[in-house]
């Protein structure tokens, strides 16, 4: 008779259980197809529903339990099929965006040290037309590294949602489940307060440029042009 070891999320291995106690567990909601059980003999831990042997005591049982229900039962929330096979056709497209956001960002960061580079030896060597232009060049530079790096953390958190998804398709538990969705909500975080702070300061640039042009009609000298003399026929 073989002996069963079980492993679920978020708990330490349980065993060793007779085929009996497996059929009775799966019987009881207490054993889900999407466990994962080894025994003596076998290579790797490998779902309960992908065993032929297993597979069977699930056939009866519902293949989809809603996470409410699952925490009522104490069983663990299953994901559907659909779900899955969503999350799989995301995957490339998140780390599509991501690789391309992250190349982005590199090139600008390389773009920003090459100007601050270039900044630093022409006032070593004495040109650079001046200090204002080679300030103004150190400034460009640095503003290129702010933007690689407010680019670079969206696409981090691209990298890591998808890979999440990919240990999700593999294990299918649910701690993985919510680190795919604490990376997606750090990515629509990110990019949120970035509107914000964008919106600002266009917001704030342009109270300044009316409050300058106000400010400038109103300090402007009125002149007055003279009347040309007038013309009298004799």
């Amino acid at each position: 008779m073989a002996n069963w070891y079980v492993a679920r999320s978020g708990q330490q291995q349980e065993g060793p259980f007779s085929d009996s106690v497996m059929e009775s567990m799966a019987a009881n909601g207490q054993l889900s197809g999407e466990d994962m059980v080894w025994q003596d003999g076998m290579a790797s831990w490998t779902r309960a529903a992908d065993l032929p042997q297993l597979a069977r005591l699930f056939k009866a049982a519902p293949q989809t339990l809603s996470y409410t229900a699952g925490l009522a039962t104490g069983a663990n929330p299953q994901m559907t099929d659909r779900a899955m096979e969503m999350l799989r056709q995301t995957r490339p497209w998140a780390r599509l965006v991501g690789v391309i956001v992250i190349i982005f960002a590199a090139l600008g960061a390389l773009g920003g040290v090459a100007i601050l580079l270039t900044s630093i030896l022409g006032f070593a060597q004495g040109g650079g037309g001046g200090v204002a232009a080679g300030g103004f060049m150190v400034g460009i530079g640095v503003m290129y590294l702010v933007i690689a790096v407010l680019y670079m953390m969206p696409g981090i958190y691209l990298w890591r949602y998808a890979s999440s998804i990919t240990q999700l398709l593999h294990l299918r538990r649910e701690d993985v489940l919510e680190r795919a969705l604490e990376a997606q909500k750090s990515f629509w975080k990110f990019i949120g307060i970035v509107i914000l702070i964008t919106f600002g300061l266009w917001l704030l640039m342009l109270i300044v440029m009316i409050v300058l042009g106000v400010t400038g009609s109103m300090n402007q000298p009125t002149t007055f042009s003279p009347s040309p003399p007038i013309h009298r026929f004799p």
